[in-house]
């Protein structure tokens, strides 16, 4: 049995986080040969990406270099992964479980690549317990939804309340204002 030496570590990194920087480590330190694929995603969320492709690889290249590992591989990807990986002689993905969600989407995932490509072994590593709450869908949606919710919230103190003193108008502002920080 021959063993896997080079692997490839997918996802959008939209933003790149600590937690994806951990798998990307601990990848490095089971396997020869790591490459990161930076998916397009070009529907993620029904709108796309936050960040442009070639921004997100510029993202994850600055942040491994900071990290010192500098042997890790960072390209962009369209299409299939196991196609990316059979392109290259990858011979397994490393993804990496934060919660009980994560790994029942990934199972389906890792089993359809099964059926794709038998030969490409999947390889899930758990979080670090620091970064396992850590989601860049949850820093897009955050981003969205916070400033929504500030413009609602300026607009209901500023337009609907007309009643509030000017007091308790500052007062609202500075309690949202701190939450959000």
């Amino acid at each position: 049995m021959n063993s896997i030496t080079h692997v490839v570590v997918p996802g959008t990194f939209d933003p790149v986080t600590n937690g994806h920087l951990d798998v990307i480590k601990r990848a490095s330190r089971l396997f020869e040969n790591v490459t990161v694929a930076v998916a397009a995603s070009k529907r993620k969320h029904g709108t796309g990406t936050t960040f442009s492709l070639e921004e997100r690889v510029q993202m994850l290249k600055d942040a491994l270099v900071d990290e010192g590992l500098v042997d890790v591989s960072v390209e962009p990807m369209e299409g299939l992964l196991v196609d990316f990986c059979n392109a290259r002689g990858a011979g397994g993905v490393v993804k990496g479980l934060r919660a009980m969600t994560d790994f029942e989407y990934e199972l389906q995932q890792a089993d359809l690549n099964a059926h794709m490509a038998p030969e490409l072994e999947s390889v899930f590593v758990m979080s670090s317990p620091e970064y396992g709450y850590i989601s860049s869908y949850h820093f897009w949606y955050q981003r969205t939804s916070l400033k929504s919710l500030k413009l609602c919230i300026i607009a209901v103190i500023k337009y609907i309340c007309p009643a509030f003193s000017l007091y308790s108008a500052n007062i609202l502002k500075k309690v949202f204002y701190a939450s959000c920080s």
